[in-house]
């Protein structure tokens, strides 16, 4: 196995948008056929179903519009939307999805905007539309309208979700996460879905797009690398910032494993639970050498972002040991390129806080990163405060965000060098300045080792609920070095894994 931390590789898994293009990847917009044969169930064309209520129209409308709006902002083959061509499903066309299919004429949608919003003119037209959506100047101005009509609200993702679930006829079995900008269902596979598995759930992921710079990081790594530590991306749909991600069901987290560890620890043999972490560590260091293959850097590495297949159900935590477990890396939201690919902008946010390495957020990235997130992750599973979610845990996750803190303040002093060399002042007086400005740097970076070891050794001192054998305890302790080029490479860690398994 090759360690990505070492050699700057050239990718075999694709050199990113450029050649998945050429390996012929396949879009996964929800209503985007590159072929109709790509859609197995019956489809007839959507002026057969006509009349329809007013509020069906126009909510297939909306996403006749987003559809075309998302091929035309990632580029793809241009759609034929003449008004025979758009398909809806037979069974199903109550959901309001129309299918659309390539012209298959070497054109580009973005090459077709100003002929696809005349295309989409006439169709309103042809449709009974009003006046105003008939003279909309622009595709985003129609969407914008139409949306207003289907009572969208602005930047309220909880609304638009409730709303959405009831337009698209999705029957949400529970809820299992929700934050400001996420929201995670369990629903039952809607029709318009194109499964491949026999799954009664699967996963609807709904997020708010806060910033620009995340816009499709998530689908186009799934879309191009079809991997099992993948997630399997069944299909999305994007209404102007909101976008749903249908996603197959993984079967459980590594938060829900450790949590099940902890709970009953005291039933379990000796060293059965070192076995299963063990077991699990492996996985999670296959999964990371090839997203790291791959040459993506994931960034958000923790409990909830790891989820575990397993080739058999499980009944008991235990029975991990006997059967085949394959890591599934989710959320690749904050992931980014290899630092000697593509410059990076300096980001406002890089994963979880706690979880957060003190280097923090940068504007070139390595393997280091991945590799200090699951050694610190380790680090902490295997403490009491962790699973009790203790005063001790959030005064550790406020000593991590003031070791964060004198990031900022060393970003701003460098930014005040560099300012100095556009000053015209005398040379020897900006030496001096500079040299001042250096020693502010040096002396806080000295307190940010100093307070992350301090952080390091509180949490290693604290009550652990599991065991680890001295080799993992290196291990861990040299994948979290304060120093990225310090720290140990997967290749490292691996071997350590595998002579603990012997």
């Amino acid at each position: 196995m090759i360690d990505s931390s070492n050699i700057k590789q050239i990718s075999t898994a694709g050199t990113s948008l450029l050649e998945s293009k050429i390996l012929n990847f396949q879009p996964k917009i929800i209503g985007y056929l590159q072929h109709i044969e790509q859609y197995p169930k019956k489809l007839i064309p959507l002026k057969q179903i006509l009349p329809i209520s007013i509020k069906l129209l126009n909510f297939i409308l909306t996403n006749l519009i987003s559809i075309i709006l998302e091929i035309i902002k990632r580029d793809l083959p241009t759609p034929d939307i003449s008004i025979d061509k758009i398909m809806v499903n037979q069974d199903d066309y109550y959901c309001g999805i129309p299918f659309i299919v390539s012209k298959q004429d070497k054109t580009t949608a973005k090459q077709c905007e100003v002929i696809l919003l005349k295309q989409f003119s006439l169709l309103c037209q042809k449709f009974g539309c009003d006046k105003d959506l008939i003279k909309c100047t622009s595709l985003n101005q129609i969407q914008d309208l139409l949306l207003l009509r289907s009572n969208f609200q602005q930047d309220s993702l909880n609304e638009n979700s409730e709303l959405l679930l009831n337009y698209l006829q999705i029957e949400k079995v529970n809820s299992v996460h929700a934050n400001q900008f996420t929201e995670v269902h369990m629903v039952k596979p809607p029709k318009f879905i194109i499964k491949t598995q026999n799954e009664d759930t699967i996963a609807l992921k709904i997020t708010q797009q806060n910033q620009e710079i995340y816009e499709l990081r998530e689908i186009k790594i799934i879309e191009e690398f079809n991997n099992e530590h993948l997630p399997y991306l069944y299909g999305y749909l994007r209404y102007s910032d909101i976008i749903l991600l249908f996603l197959k069901k993984h079967d459980l987290t590594f938060c829900k494993i450790s949590l099940q560890l902890f709970q009953k620890r005291k039933l379990l043999k000796p060293g059965e639970i070192e076995q299963i972490l063990l077991k699990l560590y492996r996985q999670m260091i296959k999964a990371t050498s090839f997203i790291h293959s791959i040459d993506i850097i994931h960034r958000d590495i923790k409990p909830d972002n790891i989820m575990f297949d397993f080739s058999k159900p499980i009944n008991e935590i235990k029975d991990i040991l006997d059967i085949s477990v394959t890591c599934v890396f989710i959320d690749f939201d904050r992931s980014i390129m290899y630092d000697h690919l593509k410059p990076q902008k300096l980001s406002h946010y890089e994963g979880t806080p706690f979880y957060r390495p003190p280097e923090g957020e940068q504007s070139k990235y390595n393997s280091s990163y991945d590799i200090w997130q699951l050694g610190f992750m380790w680090l902490v599973i295997q403490k009491f405060f962790l699973h009790q979610n203790s005063k001790t845990y959030k005064d550790f996750c406020l000593k991590q965000n003031q070791i964060q803190e004198i990031n900022n303040d060393i970003r701003k002093l460098q930014n005040e060098m560099q300012d100095l060399n556009k000053r015209m002042i005398d040379n020897n007086q900006k030496q001096i300045l500079k040299n001042q400005l250096q020693n502010q740097i040096n002396d806080l970076m000295n307190l940010q080792r100093q307070q992350y070891q301090q952080l390091i050794q509180k949490i290693e001192e604290q009550e652990s609920c599991f065991i680890y054998n001295n080799e993992l305890k290196r291990i861990i302790q040299k994948m979290i070095e304060f120093d990225p080029q310090d720290r140990a490479t997967l290749n490292q860690v691996q071997l350590v894994l595998d002579q603990i398994n012997q």
